[in-house]
Protein backbone atom coordinates (compact mmCIF):
# COMPACT_ATOMS: atom_id res chain seq x y z
CA UNK A 1 0.00 0.00 0.00
CA UNK A 2 2.49 2.18 0.94
CA UNK A 3 4.62 1.99 -2.42
CA UNK A 4 1.66 2.45 -4.35
CA UNK A 5 1.14 5.78 -2.27
CA UNK A 6 5.22 6.31 -2.65
CA UNK A 7 4.65 5.52 -6.67
CA UNK A 8 1.55 8.06 -7.28
CA UNK A 9 3.43 10.87 -5.16
CA UNK A 10 6.35 10.41 -7.44
CA UNK A 11 4.53 10.73 -10.55
CA UNK A 12 2.62 13.50 -9.75
CA UNK A 13 5.76 15.40 -8.42
CA UNK A 14 7.03 14.37 -11.83
CA UNK A 15 4.15 15.58 -13.56
CA UNK A 16 4.16 19.15 -11.89
CA UNK A 17 7.99 19.59 -12.29
CA UNK A 18 7.71 18.94 -15.73
CA UNK A 19 5.08 21.21 -16.44
CA UNK A 20 7.05 23.88 -14.65
CA UNK A 21 9.87 23.46 -16.67
CA UNK A 22 7.60 23.81 -19.79
CA UNK A 23 6.95 27.05 -18.82
CA UNK A 24 10.32 28.44 -18.62
CA UNK A 25 11.54 29.48 -21.54
CA UNK A 26 14.26 31.60 -21.93
CA UNK A 27 14.43 35.13 -23.29
CA UNK A 28 16.40 36.41 -25.56
CA UNK A 29 18.00 40.23 -27.00
CA UNK A 30 18.20 41.43 -30.89
CA UNK A 31 20.06 44.11 -31.44
CA UNK A 32 21.57 46.35 -33.94
CA UNK A 33 22.27 50.03 -35.84
CA UNK A 34 21.31 51.75 -38.43
CA UNK A 35 23.55 53.49 -40.24
CA UNK A 36 27.37 54.02 -40.62
CA UNK A 37 27.87 56.38 -37.99
CA UNK A 38 28.04 59.57 -39.67
CA UNK A 39 25.72 62.27 -39.83
CA UNK A 40 24.62 63.64 -43.21
CA UNK A 41 23.58 66.33 -44.86
CA UNK A 42 20.08 67.31 -45.32
CA UNK A 43 19.30 69.42 -48.38
CA UNK A 44 15.60 70.38 -47.39
CA UNK A 45 16.64 71.83 -44.41
CA UNK A 46 19.07 74.50 -44.46
CA UNK A 47 22.64 73.63 -41.68
CA UNK A 48 20.86 70.75 -40.80
CA UNK A 49 22.98 67.00 -40.06
CA UNK A 50 20.76 64.08 -39.71
CA UNK A 51 21.71 60.55 -38.66
CA UNK A 52 19.67 57.54 -39.15
CA UNK A 53 17.88 58.38 -36.07
CA UNK A 54 16.24 60.90 -37.87
CA UNK A 55 15.34 58.97 -41.17
CA UNK A 56 14.74 55.56 -39.86
CA UNK A 57 12.07 53.65 -37.82
CA UNK A 58 12.73 49.92 -37.03
CA UNK A 59 10.08 47.80 -35.95
CA UNK A 60 10.02 44.54 -34.49
CA UNK A 61 7.24 42.04 -35.81
CA UNK A 62 6.33 38.56 -34.59
CA UNK A 63 3.19 37.16 -36.61
CA UNK A 64 1.67 40.09 -37.91
CA UNK A 65 1.81 42.55 -35.41
CA UNK A 66 4.54 45.03 -34.83
CA UNK A 67 5.91 44.16 -31.15
CA UNK A 68 8.29 47.31 -30.98
CA UNK A 69 9.52 50.56 -32.54
CA UNK A 70 11.99 52.54 -31.90
CA UNK A 71 13.58 55.35 -34.50
CA UNK A 72 16.90 55.21 -31.96
CA UNK A 73 19.88 54.68 -34.56
CA UNK A 74 21.27 52.05 -32.46
CA UNK A 75 18.43 49.74 -31.37
CA UNK A 76 17.25 46.62 -28.76
CA UNK A 77 14.74 44.57 -28.35
CA UNK A 78 15.05 42.99 -25.49
CA UNK A 79 13.05 39.50 -23.35
CA UNK A 80 12.13 37.94 -26.44
CA UNK A 81 10.83 34.38 -26.37
CA UNK A 82 12.96 31.84 -27.52
CA UNK A 83 11.51 29.44 -30.21
CA UNK A 84 9.46 32.21 -31.99
CA UNK A 85 9.94 34.00 -35.20
CA UNK A 86 11.00 37.17 -35.04
CA UNK A 87 11.27 40.46 -38.01
CA UNK A 88 13.96 43.79 -38.27
CA UNK A 89 12.30 46.10 -40.68
CA UNK A 90 13.94 49.54 -41.23
CA UNK A 91 11.63 51.76 -42.92
CA UNK A 92 12.35 55.53 -44.52
CA UNK A 93 10.32 58.18 -42.36
CA UNK A 94 12.32 60.71 -44.22
CA UNK A 95 10.78 61.80 -47.49
CA UNK A 96 11.89 62.83 -50.95
CA UNK A 97 15.51 62.01 -52.43
CA UNK A 98 18.48 62.97 -50.95
CA UNK A 99 21.73 64.07 -52.90
CA UNK A 100 19.47 63.80 -56.34
CA UNK A 101 20.58 65.90 -59.27
CA UNK A 102 19.85 66.50 -63.36
CA UNK A 103 23.14 64.00 -63.23
CA UNK A 104 21.37 61.13 -61.38
CA UNK A 105 18.64 61.37 -63.58
CA UNK A 106 20.69 61.49 -67.12
CA UNK A 107 22.57 57.92 -65.34
CA UNK A 108 19.33 56.37 -65.17
CA UNK A 109 18.57 57.46 -68.70
CA UNK A 110 21.20 56.11 -70.17
CA UNK A 111 20.86 52.80 -68.50
CA UNK A 112 17.30 52.51 -69.78
CA UNK A 113 18.21 53.12 -72.60
CA UNK A 114 21.45 50.44 -73.45
CA UNK A 115 23.78 53.27 -73.73
CA UNK A 116 25.67 52.60 -70.39
CA UNK A 117 25.57 50.17 -67.47
CA UNK A 118 25.22 50.59 -63.64
CA UNK A 119 28.14 48.37 -62.54
CA UNK A 120 27.23 48.03 -58.86
CA UNK A 121 24.59 46.57 -56.89
CA UNK A 122 24.82 50.32 -55.28
CA UNK A 123 23.90 52.10 -57.97
CA UNK A 124 20.97 49.55 -59.46
CA UNK A 125 19.39 49.72 -56.20
CA UNK A 126 19.41 53.77 -56.02
CA UNK A 127 18.44 53.64 -59.06
CA UNK A 128 15.04 51.87 -59.06
CA UNK A 129 13.54 54.47 -56.89
CA UNK A 130 9.90 53.21 -57.14
CA UNK A 131 11.24 49.84 -55.44
CA UNK A 132 9.65 47.74 -58.12
CA UNK A 133 12.68 45.95 -58.93
CA UNK A 134 12.87 46.93 -62.16
CA UNK A 135 14.55 50.30 -63.56
CA UNK A 136 12.82 51.51 -66.35
CA UNK A 137 10.67 54.92 -67.44
CA UNK A 138 8.71 55.03 -64.43
CA UNK A 139 11.65 55.10 -62.46
CA UNK A 140 13.06 57.90 -64.65
CA UNK A 141 9.45 59.37 -64.20
CA UNK A 142 9.44 59.64 -60.56
CA UNK A 143 12.91 61.16 -60.45
CA UNK A 144 12.09 64.05 -62.86
CA UNK A 145 8.94 65.01 -60.94
CA UNK A 146 10.67 64.82 -57.70
CA UNK A 147 13.92 67.34 -59.44
CA UNK A 148 11.15 69.62 -60.64
CA UNK A 149 8.67 69.08 -57.89
CA UNK A 150 8.52 70.02 -54.27
CA UNK A 151 7.99 68.96 -51.81
CA UNK A 152 8.69 65.25 -53.01
CA UNK A 153 6.90 62.64 -51.16
CA UNK A 154 8.80 59.46 -52.41
CA UNK A 155 10.26 56.74 -50.60
CA UNK A 156 13.98 58.21 -49.06
CA UNK A 157 16.20 55.43 -48.49
CA UNK A 158 16.41 51.29 -48.78
CA UNK A 159 18.18 49.49 -46.48
CA UNK A 160 20.18 46.67 -46.39
CA UNK A 161 22.44 44.25 -43.96
CA UNK A 162 26.28 44.90 -43.90
CA UNK A 163 26.87 41.83 -45.04
CA UNK A 164 24.86 42.40 -48.10
CA UNK A 165 26.62 41.78 -51.31
CA UNK A 166 24.11 42.11 -54.13
CA UNK A 167 24.97 38.37 -55.10
CA UNK A 168 22.79 36.53 -52.38
CA UNK A 169 24.21 37.24 -49.30
CA UNK A 170 22.70 39.39 -46.87
CA UNK A 171 19.13 40.78 -46.76
CA UNK A 172 16.76 43.61 -48.41
CA UNK A 173 14.74 45.91 -46.41
CA UNK A 174 14.10 43.08 -43.56
CA UNK A 175 15.81 40.26 -41.39
CA UNK A 176 13.86 37.36 -40.69
CA UNK A 177 14.96 35.31 -37.25
CA UNK A 178 12.78 32.51 -38.07
CA UNK A 179 13.39 30.50 -34.58
CA UNK A 180 15.44 32.85 -32.23
CA UNK A 181 17.79 30.96 -30.08
CA UNK A 182 20.58 32.73 -29.66
CA UNK A 183 21.05 36.97 -28.41
CA UNK A 184 21.28 38.41 -32.08
CA UNK A 185 23.03 41.12 -33.74
CA UNK A 186 21.93 42.82 -37.44
CA UNK A 187 22.95 46.09 -38.72
CA UNK A 188 21.75 47.85 -41.57
CA UNK A 189 23.06 50.32 -43.90
CA UNK A 190 21.28 53.03 -45.71
CA UNK A 191 20.66 53.56 -49.57
CA UNK A 192 20.04 56.75 -50.95
CA UNK A 193 17.23 56.46 -53.44
CA UNK A 194 17.88 58.49 -56.81
CA UNK A 195 21.33 58.84 -55.33
CA UNK A 196 23.25 56.77 -58.23
CA UNK A 197 26.46 58.60 -58.74
CA UNK A 198 26.21 58.68 -54.53
CA UNK A 199 26.88 62.43 -54.21
CA UNK A 200 25.12 62.13 -51.25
Amino acid sequence: MNSSKNLVLLLLGLFIFGCHSDDSKNTYTIKGKVGNGYAIFDPFMTDSLLTAKYITRVNLISGDQIIASTTDDEFEFTNLEEGKSYMVVPQSIKKGFMGTTAIDFVIIRKFTEGIDELNTWQKKMAADVNLDNHINQADLDLVYDCLLNTPCTATSFRFVTDNFDGNGVGFIDQFLIPNLNANTEVNFLPIALGDVNRSF
